[in-house]
């Protein structure tokens, strides 16, 4: 039967396809200049989360190169740690008043090994190491270098006064179990020593205890 003009078909509405939609059963309905409607179908949910996922990985090839990095960064460790058994660093360095003679400490305690240290006397003028002394299992950490005297602590309870020919001519006890800084008075010869007791000894030329100052509680006991 046909039907008047303006009026609506009965035919029932035709159904769209899923091959023709793609994986979304809803069909857009809207006019071709309105907003497009959001589409909360389970399965274009699916897919937005799955192309999230997939831009904020990384891709294969940069995860390689962080693996690759990440074993050159073990090598070096393993290869300085090396070098450290072979060839102990150097911990502390000291020129002379005038320039002529430089003073290394160095030393390592290496696991399974007895840790030893040394001094080495390098003559700048000539270029070339001129003595090297050991220093026992003690570790020097600073060095104090005066007209006639070199000064060497660090991992021992004591202070070592070496001569330029690196020759031990006495050795000062103080507190602390490792020794990190060393001052000598010029006219007086009094030392201050420092270290891991949290306190400065104050000794005098001949080595005799005149007093302990303590930063912490601002105090000088003698």
């Amino acid at each position: 039967m046909p039907h008047p003009a303006g009026s609506h078909s009965c035919d029932p509405p035709k159904l769209i396809p899923l091959s023709v939609l793609g994986s979304c059963p809803h069909p857009p309905s809207a006019p071709r200049n309105a907003a497009p409607e959001r589409c909360v179908c389970p399965l274009a949910t699916a897919c937005r989360t799955a192309a999230c996922a997939s831009a904020t990985a990384q891709p294969p090839l940069r995860q390689h190169h962080n693996l690759q990095e990440e074993l050159l960064l073990q090598e070096a460790d393993l290869a300085e740690l090396l070098r450290c058994a072979k060839s102990a660093p150097v911990t502390c360095v000291k020129f002379d008043a005038g320039g002529n003679w430089l003073v290394a400490g160095s030393g390592q305690a290496v696991m399974g090994v007895e840790q030893q240290g040394a001094l080495t006397l390098w003559n700048c003028n000539q270029n070339a190491a001129a003595k090297h002394k050991s220093t026992g299992k003690c570790m020097p950490q600073v060095l104090v270098l005066t007209p006639s005297a070199v000064y060497v602590a660090g991992t021992s309870k004591q202070v070592h006064t070496y001569s330029f020919q690196l020759e031990e001519t006495r050795s000062l006890d103080v507190g602390a179990e490792s020794v990190f800084g060393i001052d000598v008075d010029a006219d007086s010869g009094m030392l201050a020593v420092c270290g891991a007791k949290a306190c400065i000894d104050l000794l005098s030329a001949q080595g005799a205890t005149l007093g302990v100052v303590r930063p912490a509680a601002s105090v000088l006991m003698c």
